[in-house]
């Protein structure tokens, strides 16, 4: 097996590793967020009450550790984003590095082709190009949507709602 093929086959299994990665921290994002709401449900349930049974400084107490916990939440929320934009440049990153290789691989077979073309890689140089289009595609799909989430957020924090 050539170097092409073998750099190629590693640019993919890559790919691979960095979709199962994302899966799997967008999974973990999601556990936290539900077991986040889950206890502000419980607390606001056990303030409710409290509050029905007249213990009024129990309440305050409450809501006062509510905060530190929507300030907690709001940080973690925070690093959340440094997380996904790490994991997102790092599948772009890969997407990158196998688009590179991918165009390398179509040199190599055009090469060989003209070379040779009694070898029969028109099939082979079509599929190439077929994955080159693709990976170009959601790359630029990925570039037009990190540049809308950076428009939202400078309109947030114009707005004062990301500090």
């Amino acid at each position: 097996m050539s170097d092409t093929v073998q750099l190629a086959i590693v640019a993919g299994v890559m790919g691979v590793i960095m979709a199962l990665v994302s899966a799997v921290i967008q999974w973990w994002l999601k556990q936290q967020d539900w077991a986040r709401q889950d206890i502000v449900a419980a607390r606001v349930e056990a303030a409710t009450k409290l509050l029905s049974e007249g213990q009024e400084k129990a309440a305050t107490l409450l809501v006062e550790n509510n905060k530190k916990v929507a300030d907690t939440a709001a940080k973690t929320e925070l690093q959340l984003g440094v997380i996904h934009t790490l994991v997102n440049s790092t599948l772009t990153a890969s997407m990158q590095a196998e688009l590179v290789a991918t165009r390398r691989l179509l040199v190599a077979f055009q090469k060989e082709h003209l070379t040779d073309p009694s070898h029969g890689l028109s099939s082979e140089i079509v599929d190439v190009q077929g994955r080159i289009a693709e990976l170009e595609a959601k790359l630029k799909d990925r570039l037009a949507a990190a540049h809308s989430v950076e428009r939202q957020q400078e309109n947030a924090a114009r707005q004062g709602v990301i500090a």
